[in-house]
């Protein structure tokens, strides 16, 4: 009897051909959308892995990282003999290495400006960009200047500019000082991905001159492989070779405290954690960079198996209101079964068979049909500059559907369907002599704008109308000591407005709490209202900001800029002229009215944020009336004007500052500062948990 079954249920299901087309139909148009969403996923990541590899130029990295003296991090590979002979020792094979250094600029014409990275290479012989580069204006000859530049078409039409043009580009140097330097639009390529609005390209020896790097020394190394999926065995044999051959190497397998970082950002977070002599290295692969486009992959599986779940709920629905109604269909049919002998169990076993052939009829057309699909859209050519360019093989979508999730896609529909089946299976097994003939019913910077403080400044008398360099230096010391208040703490509310050409003030206040003795601040963002909650806060030589929307903190750097002005972190910590810089030069002026001694100071390590600085204080008093920073090369960066002062603990206090950018024309920011204070503030303002506890 067994035997006959299924070809019972075969013809059951064939004689109501429309209501098995229907069933079928749902089971089928569910597992197309399923699979072609594993097909995309199954082949999303190695796409972008491999156009990511030809971008970065590279399949596995090596970077090198250091600390001064003072404890600044500093990215740079100093010599690389050691790591070459490593990958001798070890007999890996590559198909070429590249050299790269990065940095992040603000880029300025004609009155415009964006934040960029400058990716540095050698564009005369980088075969592996110009195969994924697509210029629309320009050449790859433009190229082979010193101080060339590629950047992409978004970014060109923002900046307005055209191949030849000439851009200044505003970025810190690797020690964290603030540098300038001038580029040459060579080309624009297509926007053929979402990397593209914030990446361009220029020569490597012309950018490592203009960060502070040496002939020979560069900040990244790639290898690019013949086949990428040995990455993961070259970093591993190359990590081990290069631990025994002496080196210093991060430790890989590195995880955040809060466990949500991705393992590479850990690993990036390390340095901040570690102390360590001369260079330390860390080698990892273009899959790590990659691990939170595998979170996307894990994402899109989860969302199929949802849309896999969720469609076969409303299909189980169907199929057991279809099962009810071909029981009570079939009540006289069961009913002469059961007359002949045919056992419950056996009636249980008709209806299931019917399900599980329509559960794999409607299954394997529904894979047949995404396979169609699939093979119909990659046979189109988006071409490389498409913007979905990073998720396509050359210019073409693929796909890659794996055995298993198309087997596991198959018995997750035959279970289902055998459970949406079982109930009225089940009721029509139970079907008696005296009911079989009844009758039946059918059942989520702006930025905020946060300036700071050059220097806080006060007044004593200064009688001598002549000035040494002995003067000028004591000086310096007694600037520090009004600009600073050891033992106390110093708080006050600044509002900041600021002006850009063409667009609207903007108007910021931020709460500012100071520990000199400890190196600490708090900053806490008021206005406006969509950034309020924000902060920053420094402990020792780290600067983190918090965002109360995703409740994380990043890490930032004394020496950057504070969000999107003038200011930079360095400018709120405690002030130490006369241990940064020596004075080179003394000459007299006036500012406005005042007789001035101008005083040229050169900064006696690159630990500082400005080389120069130039510093306008009155004869009559201790007190500067202007400031003038400068850049590595010499060219003026911002000026900053101190027109009001107020008097605390004695000193005299800064009440009012103009900030005036001198790259950004007709950028200003005017700071007031009230509520000025030396009261004893609680520790705990100077925590995280400070930051977090305001938001609540």
């Amino acid at each position: 009897m067994n035997s006959i079954l299924p070809r019972i249920a075969f013809k059951n299901l064939a004689r109501q051909k429309k209501r098995s087309f229907l069933l079928g139909g749902a089971i089928a148009f569910g597992i197309m959308i399923v699979t072609l969403i594993n097909g995309f996923s199954g082949a999303f990541i190695n796409n972008v892995s491999e156009n990511f590899a030809y971008l970065m130029a590279g399949h596995v990295f090596v970077q090198g990282a250091e600390k001064t003296p003072s404890g600044k991090r500093v990215n740079a590979i100093r010599d690389d003999r050691a790591i070459f002979d490593a990958i001798k020792q070890a007999g890996l094979q590559y198909t070429f290495a590249t050299k790269v250094s990065e940095v992040t600029a603000n880029l300025v014409f004609a009155g415009k400006s964006l934040r960029q990275n400058l990716t540095g290479l050698d564009l005369s012989n980088s075969p592996q960009l110009k195969q994924r580069l697509v210029l629309k204006q320009g050449d790859w000859s433009a190229a082979q200047r010193t101080d060339s530049l590629i950047l992409s078409e978004k970014t060109a039409k923002k900046l307005n500019v055209l191949p030849g043009d000439t851009i200044t580009a505003q970025f810190q140097t690797v020690t964290g000082q603030n540098n300038i330097a001038d580029f040459t639009v060579a080309a624009i390529s297509i926007d053929s991905s979402i990397i593209g609005s914030v990446m361009a390209y220029v020569n490597l020896p012309y950018l490592n001159e203009a960060i502070g790097l040496k002939p020979g020394e560069y900040m990244s190394l790639g290898f690019m492989l013949d086949k990428p999926e040995d990455a993961k065995d070259f970093s591993d044999k190359l990590y081990a070779k290069m631990g025994a051959g002496g080196l210093q190497l991060f430790e890989r397998s590195a995880k955040s405290d809060s466990g949500t970082a991705t393992p590479f950002q850990a690993l990036m977070m390390s340095q901040n954690k570690e102390t360590w002599n001369g260079i330390k290295y860390r080698v990892y692969t273009i899959d790590d960079v990659l691990s939170q486009a595998r979170q996307i992959v894990v994402a899109l599986d989860s969302a199929s198996l949802i849309i896999l779940l969720v469609l076969f709920a409303i299909v189980m629905i169907g199929i057991t209101n279809t099962f009810r109604m071909v029981m009570y269909e079939r009540i006289k049919e069961i009913g002469t079964m059961r007359a002949v002998g045919v056992q419950r169990g056996e009636i249980r076993s008709l209806f299931r068979y019917e399900a599980l052939f329509l559960a794999l009829g409607g299954a394997i057309a529904g894979i047949a049909i995404a396979l169609a699909v699939m093979a119909l859209l990659s046979l189109k050519n988006f071409g490389m500059d498409s913007p979905a360019f990073l998720i396509m093989k050359n210019g073409h979508l693929s796909f890659f559907l794996p055995p298993w999730r198309a087997i596991g896609n198959l018995l997750i529909i035959a279970l289902l369907t055998l459970l949406a089946a079982y109930f009225p299976a089940r009721a029509a097994a139970k079907l008696e002599g005296d009911t079989m003939f009844a009758s039946h019913k059918a059942g989520r910077k702006l930025p905020a704008l946060i300036l700071a403080v050059a220097t806080l400044l006060g007044a004593l008398p200064l009688s001598a109308q002549t000035l040494d360099k002995a003067g000028a230096a004591s000086m310096l010391a007694q600037l520090d000591n009004l600009g600073n208040f050891p033992g106390k703490d110093y708080s006050a509310l600044f509002t900041i407005v600021s002006e850009k050409p063409d667009e609207k003030q903007s108007v910021t206040q931020v709460r500012v709490f100071r520990r000199d003795t400890k190196k600490q601040f708090t900053i806490l963002i008021m206005l406006p209202e969509v950034s309020k909650g924000q902060g920053y806060l420094r402990e020792d030589d780290n600067v983190w900001f918090y965002d109360p929307t995703s409740r994380k903190f990043s890490h930032s750097s004394v020496k950057e800029n504070l969000q999107n002005t003038e200011a930079k972190n360095s400018d709120f910590t405690k002030s130490s002229l006369v241990d940064d810089y020596t004075v080179s030069k003394i000459s007299e002026g006036l500012v406005g009215k005042y007789p001035v001694w101008i005083l040229d100071l050169k900064a006696k390590t690159n630990e500082v944020s400005f080389e120069r600085i130039l510093l306008y204080v009155r004869k009559d008093r201790v007190m500067t009336l202007k400031q003038e920073d400068y850049s590595v090369n010499g060219r003026l960066m911002r000026t900053t004007l101190y027109p009001k002062y107020m008097e605390l603990d004695g000193k005299l206090l800064p009440s009012q500052i103009l900030i005036v950018d001198e790259i950004n024309k007709g950028e200003k920011s005017q700071i007031t500062m009230a509520e000025q204070s030396i009261d004893t503030l609680p520790d705990k303002v100077f925590t995280k948990a400070f930051l977090e506890q305001v938001n609540h």
